[in-house]
């Protein structure tokens, strides 16, 4: 028989996975975000800056005018948003799925 997992793990399993596949992800949503924005940008819709050819450019320019870290900036916010979702989704999901009625294609 299985063994039934203590709730706070799985939430707190949840909320692990969640901030490090934010933060393993966040420098391709900052480039993501960069190019999606850059024609609301003041110094590119004067001729300042040139825009951003795709996301090599995008992210070695990134990377190169703010710095390294730059690509992680706010990082902690998306976590602290996303993190309960993760969690609770983790942790509720097997009891949910229990609550509804197995399907069985030799019955039904």
């Amino acid at each position: 028989k299985k063994k039934d997992v203590n709730p706070l793990v799985n939430l707190a399993a949840g909320g692990i996975s969640g901030a490090v596949s934010k933060t393993i992800t966040a420098p391709l949503e900052k480039v993501k975000l960069a190019i999606q924005n850059q024609d609301s940008n003041p110094r590119v819709i004067s001729g300042e800056m040139k825009r951003y050819s795709g996301m090599a450019d995008c992210f070695s320019r990134h990377v190169s005018e703010l710095g390294a870290s730059s690509l992680w900036r706010g990082n902690v916010a998306n976590c602290i948003r996303y993190v309960p979702t993760a969690a609770f989704n983790l942790a509720f999901k097997d009891n949910i799925k229990k609550s509804f009625p197995k399907y069985n294609k030799e019955t039904e």
